[in-house]
């Protein structure tokens, strides 16, 4: 079968998205990425994703660069 991978198909909702980013900053998760993110950074990405229209993954892209 095929593996779910949409933070939808796997039941989070925007509401969720404040905790899920508040565990992802546990150690030896964001401390080692090569790119230093912020709290802040996750949710915009997260919401970004969650939202996905025209013109998100250009505006995540940028936002990465």
């Amino acid at each position: 079968g095929v593996l779910k991978f949409s933070l939808r198909e796997w039941g989070i909702k925007r509401q969720d998205l404040t905790q899920l980013v508040a565990r992802s900053f546990t150690k030896g998760r964001m401390d080692n990425h090569i790119v230093k993110l912020t709290p802040e950074d996750i949710l915009f990405i997260l919401k970004a994703s969650t939202e996905w229209t025209e013109g998100s993954k250009e505006l995540i892209n940028d936002f990465l660069s």
